[in-house]
């Protein structure tokens, strides 16, 4: 493969894109997803290398056990752990520690016998137990879940402080500055935290969804209906069939003066002044939001 001369040679975006065009012609090669999933965490592409491993991992479980000697067979499991361990390496960056704790610890069952994942499990426990960030986030979420957005948002602050490279804890805090209708405040993290997904702004993973439909909806209400729309077009675009949030878009765009119907919204010129959004609420006998 060309993409395995560009990965020797450290031509890691060269690489990504040989790999890609190997899936447009076959897109259930599994080496394929798996190789370029090491070239999207070279990148820092943790979003891109949760998604290729993920895939990956799928087809290569696909592979049975019969008809296979035992070194082909153990082959094809550590394929699988590979999968998992880069996966797993993916989530600890972004701070999502209980998904690459079951990576790593599913990695050590497929290859018991392999000190160097035992050791790498055992260390990412105690780094895990260590980490101010994991106690504050924790908390607030437990502030979250009982309506205590401000208190939330004060441990979000802390965890953040500890670590400003994770991103679970940014998205959440901009789910409490949307629950507070902090619009701006709420656009500001989740680009940040969308950021941290995939620097190079593509955002197509599905791990983005949630932030994607968060800003969305913070921009509509903020009467950005422009950016708005470009926000539920890529959350649509990600989950196609998702006939919830088809529905929650196309609530949001009617109540907010954005549009008239989803269709509408989502095809045509949009109006740009907030005074629609306004008007609307008030014909709605909507309450307006703080400060408008």
């Amino acid at each position: 493969m060309r993409g395995d001369h560009f990965y020797r040679t450290r031509d890691y975006r060269a690489a990504l894109n040989a790999y890609t065009s190997c899936l447009q012609l076959d897109t259930r090669n599994a080496q394929a997803y798996s190789n370029r999933s090491l070239c999207s965490l070279r990148l820092f592409l943790f979003a891109d290398v949760i998604a290729d491993a993920s895939k990956a991992l799928d087809l290569f479980k696909k592979v049975k056990k019969e008809g296979k000697d035992p070194e082909d067979w153990a082959q094809e499991l550590e394929k699988r752990a590979r999968c998992l361990l880069r996966r797993g390496t993916a989530y600890t960056r972004l701070g999502m520690f209980d998904l690459a704790l079951q990576d790593l610890d599913a990695a050590s069952k497929l290859l018991p016998d392999n000190e160097l994942i035992k050791d790498d499990l055992e260390g990412l426990r105690e780094a895990i137990a260590q980490h101010p960030y994991v106690k504050a986030k924790e908390e607030g979420d437990r502030a979250f879940k009982q309506g205590n957005t401000d208190e939330a948002i004060r441990a979000y602050d802390a965890a953040i402080d500890a670590d400003g490279g994770c991103f679970q804890a940014l998205s959440n805090r901009a789910a409490c500055w949307l629950a507070k209708e902090e619009y701006v405040r709420c656009i500001e993290d989740s680009t940040e935290a969308l950021m941290l997904l995939d620097p190079s702004g593509h955002f197509n993973t599905k791990l983005a969804l949630r932030l994607l439909v968060r800003r969305g909806t913070a921009r509509c209400w903020h009467g950005d209906f422009e950016e708005g729309r470009a926000d539920f077009k890529r959350a649509l675009l990600l989950d196609p069939h998702n006939k919830q949030l088809q529905d929650d878009v196309s609530m949001l765009v009617t109540t907010t003066g954005a549009a008239k119907s989803l269709s509408e919204f989502m095809g045509s010129a949009l109006p740009d002044a907030r005074s629609h959004a306004l008007a609307a609420l008030e014909a709605a006998g909507i309450q307006r939001p703080p400060g408008a």
